[in-house]
C-alpha cells in the first residue's frame, strides 16, 4: 500500500512538472530572452520601448476583468482584445471629457481617467460575484466571471509573448528609418504635435491658423494619449503606435483564427460522437491545439506580412521574362505594390491606390486606415465571441433540444451590442469608411444569430431592428463632440465616372 502512495505521489509530481511548471518556465525564458534581445537591439531607445510596452500592460490588466466577460469562450478569454478596447475606451473618455470642457488633456488626466476605469471593472467583478452569492446571478449578464485556470494563464503568456516579439521586430526594423518627414508622415506627426500643446479637443490645426483640425483625426488622437500616459512623448510615440498596431494586429488575428478552428475542430468531435450536450468539450488531442495554433500564426503573418502578388510578379517574373526576350530589364519601387489599378496599363482617368497593412508599416504613415485596422479586428473578434455566446443556444436548437426563450431585453441590451455601438461611433472619427462597412457587416452576424434562435419568425426581424436602433444611438452619443465641430468633406453619393 505505501509503495503504490508514493508512486502515486510521484507520478502526481510529475504531472504537475510536466503540464504547469515547465510550460510557465518556457514562457517566462522566452520573455528573458526576448528582453534581452532587445535591450542589445534598441540601445537607448529600449527604455521609452519598455515604458510603452508596460503602460500598454497596465491598459489591458484594467479592462481584461469585464473583456474577459465577455470573451470567456476564448482560449485566453479575449487578453489581446483588452488592449485593443482598452486603447479606445480609456482614450475615449478623456477626449470626451476634454471636448466638453470638463478636463484638460494632460498626462495627470490621462492616468486618472485609467485609473477610473480600473475601478469600474472592479466593480463589475464585485457585483457579479455579489449576484452570486445572491443567487439571482440568471438575471445578470455579467455573471460569468470566471476564475483563471492554468490553461488560460498559459494562453495569456503565450499570446501576450507574441505581442512582445512582434512589437519588438518592428520597432528594430523601422529603427532603420525613424524620421517623421517624407510622404504624409509630416501631417501624422504634425497632427500629434499639436495635439500634445493641446488642453481640449478639438486640436489646433497646425495648417490653418486659427481653425480647428478638420480630419478624421481620433486615432492620431489615441497614439498621442498612449504617449501622454506613458510619458515617453510624440517623438518616440509616433513610431512606437505605429509599431504597436503592427503587433497587436497579428496578436488578434492569431486569437480569432485560433478560436476559430478550436469550435471547428470542436463541432468536428461533435459531429463523430452525435451528442449534443458535448458541444462545449474539446478534445485535450496535440494535434488539434497544434493544428489551431499553425493556422492562428498563418493568418497573423498574412495580414501583417503578406502583401499581394505584385511584388513576384513584377520584381522578379516580369524582369526574368524581358531578360529571356532580350528587351530592357525594367526595375522596381517598392510603392508599386500599391499602384496597379489604372497604372499597367494606364489609364488616367481611374488611378486607384489601394495599401495593405505591411507597406503602411514599412512607409510609416500613420494614417486613419493603417490605425484602425486593430479596432476593426476588435469588432470581429466581437463578433465572433457573439456567435461564441450563442453557440450552445443554436446547437440545441440543431438537435432539437429545447431551449428557454431568451429575454428580449436582455439580447437587445447585451454588453457586446453596446460595445458594437461604441465602435461603430468611433469609426466616425478614426475612419469614416468603416463606419458603414462595419455596421452591415455587424447586421449580418446579428441578424444570422436571431434568425436562428428565433426560428425565422418576426422576434428575429424586431429584435434586429431593436439592436440596430440601439447602436445607431450609441454611436450618435459617442461621436456627437467630433461631428458637431466637422465639417463634412463628402456630402454626396455619386455614380463612378471612369471605369478600368
Amino acid at each position: 500500500m505505501n509503495e503504490r502512495n508514493k508512486k502515486g505521489s510521484n507520478s502526481g509530481a510529475t504531472s504537475c512538472l510536466t503540464k504547469i511548471i515547465i510550460p510557465y518556465a518556457m514562457r517566462i525564458i522566452v520573455y528573458l530572452i526576448a528582453f534581452f534581445v532587445g535591450k542589445k537591439l534598441l540601445k537607448e531607445d529600449f527604455t521609452p520601448f519598455l515604458t510603452w510596452w508596460l503602460t500598454l500592460l497596465a491598459i489591458t490588466i484594467t479592462f481584461y476583468p469585464l473583456i474577459g466577460v465577455l470573451f470567456k469562450n476564448f482560449h485566453d478569454s479575449g487578453w489581446i482584445f483588452s488592449k485593443a478596447i482598452g486603447i479606445a475606451v480609456a482614450g475615449w473618455v478623456l477626449w470626451y471629457l476634454s471636448s466638453l470642457r470638463l478636463l484638460k488633456f494632460t498626462r495627470e488626466n490621462a492616468i486618472i481617467t485609467l485609473v477610473i476605469c480600473f475601478l469600474v471593472n472592479l466593480l463589475v467583478i464585485g457585483l457579479s460575484y455579489y449576484l452570486k452569492n445572491r443567487r439571482v446571478e440568471k438575471k445578470c449578464l455579467l455573471n460569468d466571471w470566471y476564475q483563471l485556470d492554468v490553461d488560460k494563464v498559459k494562453s495569456i503568456l503565450t499570446v501576450e509573448v507574441m505581442f512582445f516579439v512582434m512589437f519588438l521586430f518592428w520597432c528594430y526594423a523601422r529603427g532603420f528609418k525613424p524620421e517623421a518627414y517624407g510622404t504624409e508622415k509630416m501631417m501624422d506627426y504634425g497632427f500629434m504635435t499639436s495635439m500634445m500643446r493641446t488642453e481640449y479637443m478639438p486640436p489646433i490645426d497646425t495648417w490653418f491658423s486659427g481653425g480647428s483640425i478638420n480630419y478624421y483625426y481620433l486615432g492620431q488622437y489615441l497614439g498621442t494619449y498612449l504617449s501622454k500616459l506613458s510619458g515617453v512623448g510624440v517623438e518616440f510615440g509616433y513610431n512606437l503606435m505605429l509599431m504597436t498596431l503592427a503587433g497587436i494586429a497579428f496578436t488578434q488575428c492569431y486569437s480569432i483564427i485560433y478560436n476559430v478552428m478550436r469550435t471547428f475542430l470542436m463541432d468536428s468531435t461533435l459531429r463523430r460522437r452525435k451528442t449534443a450536450r458535448e458541444h462545449f468539450v474539446l478534445s485535450k488531442s496535440k494535434w488539434k491545439g497544434l493544428w489551431c495554433t499553425l493556422s492562428g500564426l498563418i493568418s497573423g503573418f498574412a495580414v501583417v506580412f503578406a502583401g499581394n502578388m505584385h511584388y513576384p510578379i513584377y520584381k522578379h517574373i516580369k524582369p526574368w521574362l524581358e531578360k529571356v526576350s532580350g528587351k530592357e530589364v525594367s526595375s522596381y519601387w517598392f510603392p508599386n505594390s500599391t499602384r496597379y489599378i489604372g497604372y499597367d496599363p494606364v489609364v488616367e482617368t481611374d488611378q486607384t491606390i489601394h495599401e495593405f497593412p505591411s507597406y503602411s508599416f514599412i512607409l510609416g504613415d500613420l494614417h486613419a486606415h493603417v490605425i484602425n485596422i486593430i479596432f476593426v479586428l476588435a469588432v470581429l473578434g466581437l463578433l465572433f465571441a457573439w456567435l461564441l455566446y450563442r453557440k450552445q443556444k443554436m446547437d440545441d436548437i440543431r438537435y432539437g433540444i429545447t431551449i428557454q426563450k431568451p429575454d428580449f431585453l436582455q439580447e437587445a441590451f447585451h454588453p457586446i451590442i453596446l460595445l458594437l455601438g461604441f465602435f461603430i461611433g468611433l469609426f466616425h472619427m478614426t475612419n469614416f469608411w468603416d463606419f458603414p462597412i462595419y455596421f452591415v457587416v455587424a447586421g449580418a452576424v446579428i441578424l444570422f444569430s436571431n434568425l436562428v434562435i428565433y426560428q425565422f419568425s418576426r422576434v428575429a426581424v424586431i429584435l434586429t431592428a431593436a439592436q440596430a436602433v440601439i447602436i445607431m444611438l450609441i454611436s450618435s452619443v459617442v461621436c456627437k463632440p467630433f461631428t458637431e465641430s466637422f465639417n463634412q468633406i463628402s456630402t454626396s453619393i455619386y455614380l463612378t465616372e471612369a471605369r478600368s
